[in-house]
């Protein structure tokens, strides 16, 4: 229920529900507090509390989360669980204005990803490195992998040149050539 209220934007109702049923599996003693059910129940928390724009709330789970994700035998430092709970922490810390401690995590992330170039959260991932390198105001740095991105999500079969990533991709892209002095 939780999950169908925040895709649905309805996050101060999904809170309490999300609160619950991460509090209910920690304390399962079939689950406990590494349990790919309970940190997925945690990981959907830390988004819903990221789209709160409650972010220091939100990046301890998160932090968390990746942690354990990547300590689990089953799962690693590669799978795509940790990656995208990893992209979290630095989605977090990029909102929190704290870009020197996202880029790397971020980058780590998007190389670790670059298996699958072509995945919709890999593109996401790279996107974020350009967003995090524009807030440093490496802009020169951020404009190829902002315009690699767009591009890939133009042709990107469930994506498209109408897809929101691809409109925000594109976005992205011209406000760095705006800061540039360049025109798209």
């Amino acid at each position: 229920m939780a999950q169908i209220l925040h895709a649905l934007g309805r996050n101060e109702e999904a809170l309490p529900i999300a609160q619950e049923v991460a509090r209910a599996n920690e304390g399962q003693p079939s689950l406990g507090s590494t349990h790919p059910d309970t940190l997925a129940s945690r990981y959907l928390l830390a988004q819903i509390l990221r789209s709160l724009r409650r972010n220091e709330d939100a990046l301890p789970i998160a932090q968390e989360v990746a942690r354990a994700n990547e300590a689990q035998p089953s799962l690693g430092p590669t799978h795509p669980d940790t990656l995208t709970s990893r992209a979290l922490v630095a989605q977090i810390l990029h909102l929190l204005g704290r870009n020197e401690e996202a880029l790397p995590i971020a980058q780590e992330v998007a190389r670790a990803g670059e298996a699958h170039p072509s995945l919709p959260n890999t593109l996401v991932t790279r996107l974020l490195v350009a967003q995090i390198l524009q807030s440093l105001g490496l802009n020169e740095e951020a404009l190829p992998i902002a315009q690699e991105v767009a591009t890939a999500q133009e042709l990107h079969p469930s994506l498209g040149p109408t897809h929101p990533d691809t409109l925000a991709s594109r976005y992205v892209v011209a406000e760095i050539l705006e800061k540039l002095g360049r025109s798209g």
